[in-house]
């Protein structure tokens, strides 16, 4: 039941203008947590290597 509840959650943030205005600036970051939370559910053959030389960039 709270697996359906946050993202109608967070539709419902996005609808309302007042909240709204905090949330969009703030897709990128949330678009990231919720990438790095799901990459564990990936096989680890599926899953890049962790590249040194990428990091800076």
């Amino acid at each position: 039941m709270l697996k359906l509840f946050i993202p109608i959650a967070y539709a419902v943030v996005l609808i309302i203008f007042a909240t709204s205005q905090f949330f969009v600036p703030g897709n990128p970051i949330f678009i990231y947590l919720l990438s790095f939370y799901s990459i564990r559910f990936f096989p680890l053959d599926v899953r890049p290597a962790v590249s040194v030389s990428l990091l800076p960039a």
